[in-house]
């Protein structure tokens, strides 16, 4: 069975000065980040950087903006401070990671086809279907597209495409994620939960 560790790194423990000073980085190599307004996306920018060169290292972005390996499958998504890497030795990997709340009720038609919205009951479910999608176009490399009530959810009845995803509710700092891993090819996979 393949195998996908995942880490879990919380910015929100940190200010961006302990963040930086905690993971041993100098402020050179991140201060393109330092320049953004938000002192969450700040964290979450070198959060994901921090992870990137401590697990992967060797990596570069492609063109359509999937950061590549050619060491290892990974791939890295951040909500509200909480940012966590996927790693997998033998497939292309895609995760994403969301923060449940309440959301806009127009945005399921915009994403959803009708077999979805019957599935949507919850801002939960809501967040189940999204981060299937998303962690499989990143999987893919094929990025955020218009058209994504036609990518399919694989949470329904008749998924169009074969591939396998697994998504999970997972509690992370008081707060409830739903985490969402694809992994190219149909064979189920274990996952190693680790918090940094």
């Amino acid at each position: 069975m393949k195998k996908v560790n995942l880490y879990i790194l919380d910015t929100n423990k940190y200010s961006v000065d302990e963040l930086i000073s905690t993971f041993n980085y100098e402020k050179e190599k991140v201060k393109n980040f330092l320049k953004i307004k938000s002192e969450l996306k700040i964290k979450e920018k070198i959060g994901s950087f921090i992870l990137k060169e401590k697990f992967v290292k060797d990596y570069k972005i492609e063109k359509n903006g999937k950061p590549i390996s050619s060491l290892i499958y990974f791939n890295i998504s951040h909500s509200n401070g909480i940012v966590v890497i996927a790693l997998s030795n033998d497939s292309n990997i895609g995760v994403d990671l969301e923060l449940i709340r309440p959301i806009n009720k127009d945005i399921i038609k915009r994403i959803s086809n009708e077999e979805e919205i019957e599935y949507i009951i919850d801002d939960e479910s809501f967040f189940k279907i999204w981060t299937s999608k998303e962690s499989y176009l990143k999987m893919s490399g094929a990025g955020i597209i218009n058209n994504l009530n036609e990518v399919p959810s694989f949470l329904t009845k008749n998924p169009k495409i074969s591939r396998f995803c697994r998504v999970f509710k997972k509690s992370i700092s008081q707060n409830e994620y739903i985490l969402s891993i694809s992994l190219e090819g149909n064979e189920d996979f274990d996952i190693s939960f680790n918090e940094l």
